[in-house]
């Protein structure tokens, strides 16, 4: 199927690709000789997927989210070597989809964004989501970023006919500054922070940025 999923690892030793299956696939970049290991766990089409920021702890851990509302925690297993899911996500309102997935820097913290409006935000070490944290927005949440310090988060949904609405979270505040950006006969296809942090990149069907 055609892929549209894909997300690389920091150390660049690892990528996670998503097409219009079940399951995501994981390619050892070092030996692409060997088949991709396969990520398999979902009900629903994996719609998202992100690594965590531990490759240089060996703690290295994957994300994925799918289009009925669940996301999945993988970790490889020391001792076997194999990629194993340990935890399961699902408090996002069933069938409607994750559409993004972000751990914080120090791996502390996991952000799932879903079209049921919220961004919710997990602390890792107990597996408890931090409900008074919830980032709410008025339309299915299209994007989402987290800042290279994780301190704030960038989302985006729409907010009207060929208008979106971003936001800049203070993820410990769940407080956000937010603008209204009109796009007369486009549709925003995607969204990425410029490597000074203080500017957002918007793409559209168009070609416009």
């Amino acid at each position: 199927g055609t892929i549209s999923v894909i997300a690389l690892s920091d150390d660049g030793k690892w990528l996670v690709t998503g097409s219009d299956t079940k399951d995501a696939l994981l390619w050892s970049l070092a030996d692409l000789s060997k088949p991709a290991i396969r990520l398999a766990a979902h009900r629903f089409e994996v719609s998202t997927a992100t690594f965590s920021h531990d490759s240089e702890t060996g703690d290295l851990r994957i994300c994925t989210g799918d289009s009925g509302g669940v996301c999945h925690l993988w970790r490889r297993d020391p001792s076997t070597g194999n990629w194993k899911t340990y935890s399961r996500i699902a408090t996002h309102e069933p069938g409607y989809g994750i559409t993004g997935v972000a751990f914080t820097r120090d791996g502390s913290r996991l952000h799932t964004a879903s079209q049921d409006h919220t961004v919710m935000q997990w602390d890792l070490a107990t597996g408890n989501r931090l409900g008074n944290l919830t980032l709410r927005h008025p339309d299915g949440v299209r994007n989402l970023l987290l800042t290279a310090d994780s301190k704030r988060a960038i989302t985006m949904c729409s907010s009207g006919d060929d208008s979106y609405r971003l936001y800049s979270w203070d993820i410990d505040t769940a407080k956000a500054i937010e603008c209204d950006i009109n796009i007369p006969g486009s549709t925003a296809t995607g969204l990425s922070l410029l490597p000074s942090q203080s500017t957002a990149l918007l793409t559209t069907t168009t070609g416009d940025t």
